[in-house]
């Protein structure tokens, strides 16, 4: 069965002087954020939302990666949101809006994610306002990195390596 809460600010914690919370300041100005705290919320979604960074290397004569130790080389950047929390709550997101005709709002999916004070906050976000998914769920913490994933593929999508920084999600 689905969650159902009354109203959203029963589930979130009151903020320390260290976090910015959405329910209380909000991080957009835009009106379908500010009618959210209403909402009630058929589907509650807890975890974490990322940033991911994708290099991708073009492949060398004989098909073989051109990643060099210690060293630069050629290839493609890409910038995506992920999280496996951001993924299953826009997948329900999605899913719950092609629905909404038998649904009491479009907006039923809430989405809990500690973000952090930096850009790569601002891109989840964006995100978030773009698909009309429901940002007052997010908790931005000032003091901390937003999670990022960076990763290298090869040619072939194939990983060569990455680094994720994941530490928020450990220190909320």
């Amino acid at each position: 069965s689905c969650l159902t809460l009354p109203h959203t600010y029963k589930l979130l914690p009151a903020p320390s002087r260290a976090e910015r919370c959405v329910l209380c300041d909000p991080i957009s100005t835009d009106p379908f954020t500010r009618f959210q705290r209403d909402e009630r919320a058929q589907v509650v979604v807890v975890g974490a939302s990322a940033v991911d960074i994708t290099s991708q290397t073009p492949p060398l004569e004989g098909g073989h990666a051109s990643f060099l130790s210690q060293s630069t080389t050629r290839g493609t950047v890409a910038l995506s949101v992920g999280g496996v929390a951001r993924n299953i709550a826009e997948a329900t997101h999605r899913v719950l809006s092609s629905n909404y005709t038998t649904l009491p709002s479009p907006h039923s999916t809430l989405l809990i994610s500690p973000i952090g004070g930096d850009s790569f906050a601002d891109v989840l976000v964006k995100d978030c306002e773009n698909i009309k998914l429901r940002t007052d769920g997010l908790l931005r913490k000032t003091d901390s990195r937003t999670a990022v994933c960076n990763m290298v593929v090869d040619s072939h999508g194939a990983l060569i390596g990455g680094v994720a920084d994941m530490n928020i999600t450990q220190d909320t």
